[in-house]
């Protein structure tokens, strides 16, 4: 067994990122049923079941891994499609948020202390979308 895979095969085990990705769409499932909205709920729909495809690759992989086989170009197919699922989470919470998503400092700046208008998870959603589309973006440069 060479000792240098070891590493390059447990980092493959978990990079898709699967879980952290289905706690978001959990939660965003919750505020879409608050909402009067098919079209989005038709898209997170969409994106869950992009997501369960993604988990049941990431199973197969590490099933093989099991097996005594070393991961090729899944992992990075791995990593692209967890990358693009969990970016596409980020557009759907800006679009649940609706007009609520701009970014507004309050009455008083970016300093106060005072909660924005609109749903609990409005105010970084566009902050998160901007901030998980940098890996995307990097990788293509």
């Amino acid at each position: 067994m060479d000792l240098c895979k070891i590493p390059l095969d447990l980092i493959s085990a978990g990079i898709a990122a699967v879980g952290g990705s289905k706690r978001s769409l959990a939660r965003l499932k919750d505020i879409v049923s608050e909402l009067d909205n098919p079209i989005l709920s038709r898209k997170v729909t969409q994106l869950e079941i992009n997501l369960s495809s993604l988990e049941i690759t990431e199973l197969r992989l590490l099933s093989a891994l099991e097996n005594g086989a070393h991961p090729g170009a899944e992992s990075s197919i791995l990593k692209i499609r967890g990358t693009e699922i969990q970016q596409e989470l980020t557009e759907l919470y800006v679009e649940a948020a609706g007009e609520y998503a701009l970014i507004y400092p309050g009455p008083h700046g970016h300093g106060d202390n005072a909660m924005p208008a609109g749903p609990e998870h409005a105010p970084h959603s566009v902050s998160k979308y901007l901030n998980i589309s940098d890996p995307v973006y990097l990788w293509w440069k």
